[in-house]
């Protein structure tokens, strides 16, 4: 009777033992699947901003016409990864308008000529400030609009609407 127990208790623990492994496994595949989502979101977000980007360069398209047009002579970079980078590199040779400062989370990080600053009520005053991270737009809108009150806009739209 006592060997009969003992087999159904090893049994059971072997059982919740597989069933916490399999669990484990689910979790640590299902974690990989959403980051790889949110991995394959930022890539197609850059790379259709990219595409319309280079069409309008073929096309003779200024960038710094949208915000010439929309009366912005002074414009903040948010996010200074590769499309903040290549955002500063087509205005900071322009007549027009001038790039006056970078803000990114990781400032400390961030190796540029010009000030770089986190996000925060202290910011220099520009016209507007061009969130280039697209992927994630609404979410750094809503944190700098709590913060200040100037323009701000995201990089797709200045890009679908030079």
């Amino acid at each position: 009777m006592i060997n009969i127990i003992i087999a159904i208790v090893i049994v059971v623990v072997a059982v919740l033992f597989f069933i916490l492994g399999a669990y484990v496994i689910w979790k640590v595949a299902d974690d990989a699947l959403k980051s790889q989502d949110k991995q394959t979101v930022r890539a197609t977000a850059y790379y259709n901003v990219l595409n319309q980007w280079l069409k309008d360069i073929n096309e003779g398209k200024d960038i710094s016409d949208y915000f010439v047009r929309n009366g912005w002579k002074t414009v903040a970079i948010y996010g200074y990864a590769e499309l903040g980078m290549r955002l500063y590199e087509c205005l900071k040779c322009s007549k027009k308008v001038s790039v006056s400062y970078i803000i990114d989370q990781n400032a400390q990080n961030v190796a540029s000529e010009l000030n770089v600053y986190k996000p925060s009520k202290d910011l220099p005053n520009v016209d507007v400030i061009v969130i280039t991270p697209v992927h994630v737009y609404s979410i750094v809108d809503k944190m700098l609009k709590n913060m200040v009150s100037y323009k701000i806009v995201s990089l797709e739209d200045v890009i679908y609407d030079i």
